[in-house]
């Protein structure tokens, strides 16, 4: 039995496999921004640093991946620390 799609059908399938994909990036985006938040908090605990822009940029040597937007990166990775913080 052969099985044949309608151009919406295809369409539909097109878009959930997109949107599967970006599903994917979006959670290894999100796991890489965790990490590299606790690598921050630790690398200024050792270093007597504060979490400021250029820090994480600059000795701190946060390197973004393509596409990624640094600063955005480092407002939430602030954001993150500021909800870590709660209830300390």
């Amino acid at each position: 039995m052969s099985l044949e799609l309608t151009p919406e059908e295809e369409k539909i399938i097109v878009q959930l496999r997109q949107d599967d994909e970006q599903r994917e990036l979006d959670k290894a985006l999100f796991l890489r921004r965790i990490q590299t938040a606790a690598a921050f908090a630790v690398w200024m605990e050792e270093n007597g640093a504060g979490a400021t822009y250029s820090t994480f940029c600059g000795d701190f040597g946060y390197d973004s991946i393509e596409g990624e937007n640094r600063s955005r990166t480092y407002d939430i990775i602030v954001d993150i620390f500021k909800l870590a913080r709660k209830g300390v």
